[in-house]
């Protein structure tokens, strides 16, 4: 096995899962992919003597079980550390419902023992909107005056291979991932 194998589970629906494999790949790092499911033992099974655990979740009416879910099972096989892919601003106590559901799963995360970082992206610009109408260069949204930091999914990929490739400098941290401005 190689040294540094990452398992990446619940990514499949995000722009970041090609990015980051073909990153990984680029770094000589082990990729696998666990496929969107709930089972338990097909996450162990996946998870099997891997390093590290990269889980985002895509929102679906079961993100939260779904993360306590990958959580235990990265616990019970013993992933030396998570990477886990929060949301911007999220905490088991927000006022919005997304924020808390993604803070719930923020919290299994610390309380698991197993050493993690958690990173909070801002929205992907892949996500968010198209490119501005022809002739223009500024893409306007309904927030007033509000500047907003859109992230490209490569640039995440970024992060991630920085984390598992220094996971001990990154342990128990938790950071805002915005793009370079507003």
């Amino acid at each position: 096995m190689p040294e540094n194998t990452l398992v990446l589970a619940g990514l499949e629906g995000l722009a970041i899962h090609e990015h980051l494999a073909r990153d990984a790949e680029n770094a000589a790092l082990a990729i696998r992919t666990l496929a969107d499911t709930d089972d338990a033992d097909t996450a162990c099974s996946a998870m099997q003597e891997s390093d590290t655990l990269v889980l985002g979740l895509p929102l679906t009416d079961n993100m939260v079980e779904r993360g306590f879910s990958l959580v235990s099972a990265a616990k019970t096989v013993g992933v030396r550390h998570i990477i886990f892919l929060s949301r911007y601003a999220a905490a088991h106590d927000a006022h919005w419902r997304l924020g808390r559901e993604t803070g719930r799963i923020d919290l299994a995360v610390e309380q698991s023992g197993l050493p993690f970082t958690i990173l909070r992206p801002n929205t992907l610009m892949s996500a968010a909107f198209s490119l501005p109408p022809d002739g223009q260069d500024t893409i306007r949204l309904p927030g007033a005056d509000a500047a907003v930091s859109y992230l490209h999914p490569a640039d995440l990929s970024r992060c991630i291979l920085a984390v598992a490739n220094a996971v001990d400098d990154h342990a128990g941290r938790t950071y805002a991932v915005t793009g370079p401005e507003a």
